[in-house]
């Protein structure tokens, strides 16, 4: 009997180390299987349309920037008021797999993040601007798996439908003499990409064009002469009406992911060529930039609750402003990848390294301070 045991034990022993083997072989496609809604994708399932006329459809509005204080104390050059606006689109902060796009139900996960990410991102903007920040129904992240791309794009499609009104919205509200700048992360860049060849190249109001800060979304380097006639990549400080873009990573990682990409002729991929990469420390395609040019890295706390992020459940917990790092983080375009250097076991931001080495979730906070130098000193040049 105690035989019998013993070899039914071994014998389960075995069975859970293969099930832990299968699920560690598997892990990526269980947790995007885990992500991805059971039912395709149908307009007739998205919840009403936004009405950007009203101030409870947006996020920041001049005369509501609240959620745009850090309590950092402005250096350098600074302005008794706002010059410019900035139309800001947020990243994804939708996780859940209830459906393909944000039922933007409020409070919830997303929600905090959209309020997280004003915060972290465009923040940097808040001395030179007035912030314009819309809430969309954003799609999940599950559109940006490769298994769901079909359901994915037109998830998109019905995200860029909010964006691009709001955009409209925008632009009829706003002085219309000042100059403005657009600022997007991720699936942000993917809806501000397609803004700016719908409303803005090859017309008139590309000259009040500052610079579209579209980053976070592995563009191809040729992106902007395959799609744009006017708009082309910026290339140095004080370039004018021009796009930039970078990848955060660690010197070592290996990002190969490829993601659903709008071009005027339809939805393609991003692909695996070179990315497009402007240093935000030093704005140099080619040059390192060392720690001590680091004007300073934003820490934010907030909510990382993976459960309430799947089940879309508020947590109650406000971001908050932790410190400004300065000269703690040096950084090189290298192969089309921002390769940032500091980021230690002891860094803030270690506990935003992917398994590959991205450092997608601080692309902004890294190099807040040189963000919000460099807005203001673009600003003033234009």
């Amino acid at each position: 009997m105690n035989r019998f045991i013993k070899y039914a034990l071994s014998i389960i022993g075995v069975l859970v180390l293969l099930i832990l083997a299968v699920f560690y072989l598997f892990r990526g496609e269980l947790l995007e299987w885990a992500m991805s809604p059971a039912k395709e994708f149908a307009v007739a399932d998205a919840v009403q349309a936004p009405d950007y006329r009203l101030a409870s459809s947006w996020a920041a509005l001049p005369g509501n920037q609240a959620g745009l204080e850090t309590g950092i104390e402005e250096q350098g050059l600074m302005l008794s008021s706002a010059m410019a606006d900035a139309f800001y689109v947020h990243p994804t902060g939708y996780y859940s797999p209830s459906s393909w796009n944000s039922p933007m139900n409020t409070p919830s996960f997303s929600s905090e993040q959209t309020q997280a990410m004003l915060l972290a991102q465009a923040s940097a903007f808040s001395e030179c601007c007035d912030v314009w920040a819309p809430e969309y129904r954003q799609a999940g992240m599950a559109v940006f798996f490769e298994r769901n791309y079909e359901d994915g794009v037109q998830a998109l499609d019905l995200a860029y439908e909010d964006v691009s009104a709001a955009f409209q919205v925008f632009l009829a509200e706003r002085d219309q003499s000042r100059p403005f700048f657009i600022v997007s992360h991720s699936q942000g860049s993917v809806h501000a990409l397609r803004l700016l060849k719908d409303f803005v190249d090859g017309k008139a109001l590309h000259a009040q064009l500052v610079a579209a800060y579209t980053v976070g979304y592995a563009i191809p380097k040729d992106y902007a002469e395959t799609v744009y006639s006017d708009i082309q990549n910026c290339r140095a400080e004080f370039d004018q009406g021009c796009l930039l873009h970078w990848d955060s990573a660690m010197p070592t990682a290996n990002l190969t992911g490829s993601y659903p990409l709008w071009y005027p002729s339809g939805w393609g991929t991003t692909g695996r060529s070179e990315r497009l990469c402007i240093n935000p420390i030093n704005w140099s395609t080619t040059e390192p930039a060392s720690a001590e040019l680091n004007l300073g890295a934003l820490v934010v706390s907030a909510s990382l609750d993976e459960s309430a992020a799947m089940a879309n459940q508020a947590t109650g917990v406000a971001p908050t402003v932790e410190a400004l790092q300065v000269g703690q983080y040096g950084a090189e375009c290298r192969a089309g990848i921002l390769r940032v250097s500091g980021v230690d076991e002891a860094s803030p931001f270690r506990g935003l390294v992917s398994a590959e080495g991205d450092l997608h979730f601080a692309d902004y906070q890294l190099f807040w301070g040189n963000l919000r130098a460099n807005a203001l000193e673009r600003l003033l040049v234009h």
